[in-house]
């Protein structure tokens, strides 16, 4: 019945031993790639986050900045550029339809950014708290 050939004899405690400590340690490798790939995602994730939201913040303070620049302009000074005391928001954060300019908005107008309006004194002013 039984044949004699394909007899494999029992392994020592030993070898048991070394056998289960080479597994284990396959294991824990297994499970230590899972882990640091796991890792290395959330990371990669979280710096991508950070780095989306250091860009918004620094965009609100310019935004910020150039309001406070076009609100410190008298009106004359805001009608020569074409901006409404009551739109200077608005033209900050999207710009000012004109002709001729490269840039497009997503209807396909040409806009113009309101920083590039402004004086190069008053901006430079600005920076250098003047």
């Amino acid at each position: 019945m039984f044949e004699k050939d394909n007899f494999i004899p029992p392994l020592s405690s030993h070898e048991l031993q070394r056998q289960a400590s080479i597994e284990r340690s396959r294991v824990i490798q297994a499970y230590m790639r899972t882990a640091m790939r796991a890792a290395a995602k959330w990371l990669r994730v979280l710096v991508l986050r950070g780095r989306r939201f250091a860009r918004g913040v620094a965009a609100q303070r310019r935004w910020r900045r150039d309001v406070r620049e076009l609100q410190r302009l008298d009106d004359r000074a805001l009608k020569d550029m074409g901006v409404h005391r009551s739109d200077m928001e608005f033209a900050v954060r999207h710009g000012l339809p004109t002709r001729g300019a490269s840039r497009l908005n997503t209807t396909g107008t040409a806009l113009l950014h309101v920083s590039t309006l402004l004086p190069d004194d008053a901006i430079a002013a600005h920076h250098w708290g003047e």
